[in-house]
Formats: C-alpha cells, sequence, structure tokens
C-alpha cells in the first residue's frame, strides 16, 4: 500500500510555472489586508452608530422622563448584569454617549464625518472642545 501512494505522488508532475511565486503570495495577502481593514472600519462604523443611537436615547429619557445621574447609573448596572460579556458601557462612557449625541447632532454636515473617526478620537476632540 506505501508503494502504491508513493508511485501516485509521483506520477503527478506540474509544470513548472504552476509553483507559487513570491508575488502571488504578495497579492493574495494585500487582498487579505484590505479585506480585514474593511472589517475594522466597519466595526468601527457600527460601533460608533450603537453609541450614537444610545446618547440620542438617553438624552430623549432626559428630556421626556427627567432621567439623571441615578438613572443612567442603573442603566449601566442593568446592562452589566444582563449582557456580562458586553465592554463600555459603564455609567461614565454612556454619559459620553450622550454629549457625543449632543455635540454633533445640531451640525449635519459634521455628524457624519465624526462617524467615521474611531471612539477613541471622538473622545479625544470632544475633550478638547468646549
Amino acid at each position: 500500500m506505501t508503494k502504491k501512494r508513493e508511485k501516485s505522488e509521483t506520477s503527478i508532475s506540474q509544470p513548472e510555472s504552476a509553483y507559487v511565486q513570491d508575488s502571488d503570495v504578495d497579492v493574495v495577502i494585500g487582498l487579505i489586508k484590505q479585506s480585514q481593514a474593511k472589517v475594522v472600519q466597519a466595526i468601527n462604523t457600527t460601533l460608533i452608530e450603537l453609541y450614537w443611537s444610545i446618547g440620542e436615547y438617553i438624552t430623549q429619557k432626559i428630556a421626556k422622563d427627567g432621567w439623571g445621574k441615578g438613572s443612567v447609573e442603573a442603566l449601566a448596572k442593568h446592562i452589566r448584569r444582563n449582557q456580562p460579556n458586553s465592554r463600555g458601557f459603564s455609567a461614565q462612557n454612556l454619559w459620553r454617549m450622550r454629549q457625543f449625541y449632543e455635540t454633533y447632532s445640531d451640525q449635519p454636515k459634521l455628524s457624519p464625518l465624526v462617524r467615521e473617526l474611531s471612539w477613541t478620537h471622538n473622545l479625544a476632540i470632544m475633550s478638547r472642545c468646549k
């Protein structure tokens, strides 16, 4: 049985041009990296949209139902309890989401642009602006 396997493996011959060249590897690796960058950007955009929506929701609850510090802290505790693997939803970060929404909601030309930035970059901009 071993001799048959050896014979069938050696009987297949490929032309020299069938070998993978370094340039082929570079092209495929480039395609992989492009796709990975698109995935990261899509995740970032989705997170920013989530934070925008949460900020909008909290803003509305403050205006309509009189939410305050205690309500947002309770919300953060409920999120921690019901979504234990979710991170970044502390009361402090929920207030930042509200600040993010309120900072840009009245600026229709600017709000789509800030959604392209990472959350860290948005926090840095908000911390340096009045």
